[in-house]
């Protein structure tokens, strides 16, 4: 087919700084805590196009993999923003 497989391969770590921080995931649907577990964070929002405003997102809401989110935190931190394990044959 063309495409090599790595079963090797790193996820990819992003880095926050103290701040307003714009991110996004790979993994969807999965609740905000399940991928912002290790983040200590005051305030996350996504803007609604059909509302045109920002909308907060709570803790148990999904993170969608075609949005963007804007995320306060108060300390450097990090995430993956990939759940899930590597498929392999």
């Amino acid at each position: 087919n063309g495409s090599k497989r790595d079963v090797s391969l790193n996820r990819p770590i992003i880095s926050l700084s103290p701040g307003w921080n714009l991110i996004g995931t790979f993994s969807n649907p999965y609740q905000a805590q399940q991928i912002l577990g290790n983040v200590s964070y005051s305030q996350l929002y996504t803007y609604n196009p059909t509302k045109e405003n920002y909308e907060a997102v709570g803790a148990t809401d999904n993170l969608d993999e075609k949005r963007s989110y804007w995320i306060f935190i108060d300390q450097q931190s990090s995430f993956i923003p990939i759940t899930g394990t590597v498929i392999s044959n």
